[in-house]
């Protein structure tokens, strides 16, 4: 295996016993295109060895797949927030399945309003049925706040369920810069928020009951200005983490529908950056 300047590592996800992760400047598996990868390994006894790279059917120079992956089960979804297939960096999303020890791409994901320069894929999640996509530049009223499409999977095909958008969104807010899916709920990330100053950024709770999204509450941690809070986001459960540029980050619990600060992270011996 050769990743030298392929950004192997960019984008990491685990599920069980198999673990993917993105290269967003890898050759594709035509061994030419630049277009990235996905490297898909699974665990047997105590090693871990490649299973299958993943390019996409339509890759091109520049497309960055693999900044953004997901997977659950046997459902792999991987971002490519520069590809021009619906306009220039209008964004795309893969998904790939897994039969046996194969896995095959089974639905290209575009924005559905076919925008150009929304990064559509810049952060992808998936829970069972359901997946959340990251259009972090997506127009919503006449503003670049940031959208996350939620598609959902009937039989062999995905299309979009819901458009998610803030409440209180503004320009450059980059909601969608980072999304994670756990069953009812998605955290998505806002890291150009600017509640408490210029970029210090937030995230977002959205849950779903009767199969509709409403957004449940805003996360802020001791954000500061271009800390970029919101950067990274995980939710299990009545658990969510959201992380900064710089520490801490912030684990919040749910009780009932209302989340609460529980803790701080941070390592030791960290520093600004």
């Amino acid at each position: 295996m050769e990743f030298l300047a392929s950004e192997f590592g960019g984008a990491v996800a685990i599920d069980g016993d198999t673990i993917v992760i993105g290269a967003l400047l890898d050759v594709a598996s035509d061994g030419v295109t630049r277009s990235g990868a996905a490297h898909v390994f699974v665990r047997n006894g105590d090693s871990w060895f490649e299973q299958q790279k993943l390019s996409p059917d339509d890759g091109a120079i520049g497309d960055r797949f693999g900044l953004s992956v997901a997977i659950d089960g046997d459902t792999i979804v991987v971002g490519a927030p520069n590809n021009d297939s619906a306009g220039t960096n209008s964004g795309s999303a893969y998904v790939f399945v897994r039969s046996g020890s194969t896995w095959t791409q089974q639905q290209q994901l575009t924005d559905p309003e076919g925008d150009i320069f929304v990064f559509f894929g810049s952060s992808v999640g998936v829970s069972s049925n359901t997946i959340a996509v990251g259009a972090r530049l997506a127009e919503v009223a006449g503003e670049r706040t940031g959208v996350v499409h939620v598609f959902g999977r009937s039989g062999d095909v995905w299309s979009q369920q819901q458009e998610l958008v803030a409440d209180d969104g503004q320009d450059l807010d980059n909601l969608g810069f980072s999304v994670v899916i756990d069953g009812d709920t998605i955290v998505t990330g806002a890291i150009g928020d600017d509640d408490r100053g210029s970029s210090s950024g937030s995230a977002y709770v959205f849950f779903r009951s009767e199969g509709v999204w409403t957004q449940q509450q805003k996360l802020l941690g001791s954000n500061a200005s271009g800390t970029n809070f919101g950067r990274s986001v995980s939710v299990d459960g009545d658990i969510a983490v959201a992380a900064a540029t710089g520490p801490p980050a912030f684990v919040f619990r749910r009780s009932g529908s209302t989340w609460s600060p529980q803790e701080k992270l941070a390592d030791s011996g960290s520093s600004g950056g």
